[in-house]
């Protein structure tokens, strides 16, 4: 047996109520369930998508952002090469400490470059130092500004000011283009050949100072704070996102969204996820977006890269925003909580309906299937709404004309009994039906006359009530015989036996009896006949025969004398007269 027809028994012993709502249940639920999962699916391919943009703005943000801050930075830098003071100073130490064309001192131009570095470092919160550096003197540095860790600004006594001819920028300048500034690498601050703080990283920007022989005279540089220019970046836009910053050194800034501080950076961390982000950011173009799953989390990530020279574009900073995907679509969780409540609410309404819908179309079945039974319990009239023009009408209809039908075939049937009852009735001889077991299920009139038991004496008990010993004992034995080997003894063939009436008496019968198979049921007809009169005439025949026989005795000895006689006068006669 396969598995359909495993299931359609199952499916047989539902009503067609449950079936309509089963099927409503599935026509409703699967295209609910689908809308509802391709639903939420969009909105939140939707939602993602937005949020992908939403991403890929504010990294395209961040980078826009940090290109204002450098080109502020290379402005602020080109700027200061071309103050007066710049120039002034190169005259003053070229003519002993006195710029004849200005009548100023080499003191007075200081003071005045002093003054400009001071008004430009206070405007620039993330600038923490602006220097005038000359090649001689081992690249000697002629005005210094600071800001201290309190913000404040200083500047650097003539005493204090330092050598920087062993600085990576220092060596940088003679071959640095003399029309824009130049980017050093972001690296710890340094002072006095030591780093001053290993948390603390600068970006400097300088540009080279000429003489007018075109002679290299030194720098213009400016040290900024990039942890300070990053969070000028970062902490208005990006609050709620996990930022990373990595440049083309592989050096790594990671922006903390779970500090209460405004931004908090840790630098050089290694794990596989760190990983990760470099090789996104050695193989990813600017602007690429990527979804990966890291360590069972889906995480989308989107890079924009910033070079510090559109000529040379090994030097890059790469500006890195990822997200978990579950943060990005979780504004979508009220809207599949919706969609998953509306379709249980429609689902319900669903089921409800084909409820009620099914109650309504089962309504008139019930009524049939009242009706039939009314009429199988004799209900005259059967009441059917054959007037519908639907299907149950269509029902009703046939139930009608089969209801019509079959009174026709069973008055028709019951004619055919009653003609049938009246020959058996009337028939001379008994008859009688038994099953297999020896049960009487039928017993005529002529039975009656015969037996003398009623039929309400003998039907649905054993036919051995009708038989005297010893064919009372061996009859059921004699059944069972017959059934296992159907060797027949009397089946089929009719011979003289001896039945036993109410009273008790025994009288002789004739009996055949026939083998009938209806609806696999085997049952036995046997037709019985008293032959008790013809045994009292045969008998008397039998009387008469034997007087015969006797009065043929007397007569042939009473004879034989006489004929004895007559044969021997013949003879004598016969004698006498032959002799003449």
């Amino acid at each position: 047996m396969n598995k359909t027809e495993h299931i359609l028994p199952l499916i047989h012993i539902y009503s067609i109520r449950t079936k309509i709502v089963l099927i409503a249940l599935f026509i409703v639920l699967i295209p609910l369930v689908v809308v509802s999962y391709l639903y939420t699916s969009t909105i939140q391919q939707l939602v993602l998508d937005n949020s992908l943009k939403q991403l890929a703005f504010e990294t395209k943000n961040l980078n826009v952002q940090n290109k204002i801050l450098f080109d502020e930075l290379a402005g602020d830098t080109i700027f200061l090469s071309r103050t007066p003071p710049i120039t002034g100073i190169i005259r003053a130490i070229n003519n002993s400490g006195f710029d004849h064309v200005d009548d100023t001192t080499l003191e007075t131009w200081k003071h005045r470059l002093h003054n400009i570095f001071v008004s430009l470092i206070k405007q620039r919160s993330h600038y923490t130092q602006i220097r005038y550096i000359g090649l001689n003197d081992y690249g000697r540095e002629l005005v210094r500004v600071d800001r201290d860790i309190t913000g404040k600004t200083k500047i650097t006594l003539e005493k204090n000011l330092q050598s920087k001819e062993k600085e990576p920028y220092f060596l940088k300048i003679f071959n640095a283009p003399i029309d824009r500034a130049t980017f050093s690498k972001i690296t710890p601050n340094i002072e006095h050949g030591n780093i001053e703080d290993s948390e603390l990283y600068m970006i400097r920007s300088f540009i080279p100072i000429y003489t007018n022989n075109d002679k290299l005279f030194g720098m213009i540089i400016i040290n900024a704070n990039y942890q300070k220019m990053l969070e000028k970046i970062i902490s208005p836009i990006t609050k709620e996102r996990d930022v990373y910053i990595i440049n083309n050194e592989g050096t790594l800034y990671q922006y903390d969204r779970t500090s209460k501080r405004p931004a908090i950076f840790s630098t050089n961390q290694e794990s596989d996820f760190v990983n990760f982000l470099r090789d996104f950011t050695k193989t990813k173009n600017t602007g690429s977006i990527l979804q990966k799953s890291i360590s069972g989390t889906d995480y989308a990530f989107h890079i924009h890269k910033f070079f510090f020279d559109e000529h040379n574009k090994d030097r890059y900073i790469s500006f890195i925003i990822s997200e978990k995907i579950s943060e990005l679509i979780k504004d979508t969780k009220h809207i599949t909580a919706y969609s998953y409540q509306l379709t249980i609410a429609l689902f319900s309404i669903s089921i409800l309906t084909a409820y009620f819908a099914s109650n309504a179309f089962n309504a008139p079945l019930r009524n049939i299937v009242s009706e039939i039974n009314a009429y199988r319990k004799n209900k005259p009239v059967l009441e059917l709404p054959v007037r519908r023009n639907d299907e149950i009408g269509e029902v009703a209809r046939s139930f009608q004309n089969l209801a019509d039908e079959l009174e026709l075939t069973m008055a028709s049937e019951s004619q055919a009994r009653a003609n049938l009852q009246a020959i058996l009735d009337n028939t001379v001889d008994g008859l009688i039906t038994i099953t297999s077991d020896g049960i009487i299920t039928s017993y005529n009139k002529a039975c009656e006359q015969i037996f003398e038991y009623s039929p309400d004496e003998v039907i649905g008990k054993n036919i051995k009530t009708l038989m005297p010993e010893p064919y009372h004992t061996a009859h059921d034995a004699y059944l069972k015989n017959y059934c296992k080997t159907k060797q027949k003894n009397i089946i089929g063939t009719g011979r003289e036996v001896e039945g036993k009436r109410k009273d008790g008496s025994v009288f002789p019968l004739d009996l055949s009896v026939s083998e009938v198979n209806v609806n696999n049921q085997i049952l036995y007809s046997g037709i019985v006949r008293d032959i008790s009169q013809r045994k009292k005439a045969e008998q008397e025949i039998m009387r008469s025969n034997e007087e015969l026989e006797r009065f043929a005795y007397v007569a042939s000895h009473d004879l034989q004398e006489p004929l004895r006689m007559i044969t021997n006068f013949t003879a004598l006669l016969e004698k006498k007269y032959s002799a003449q």
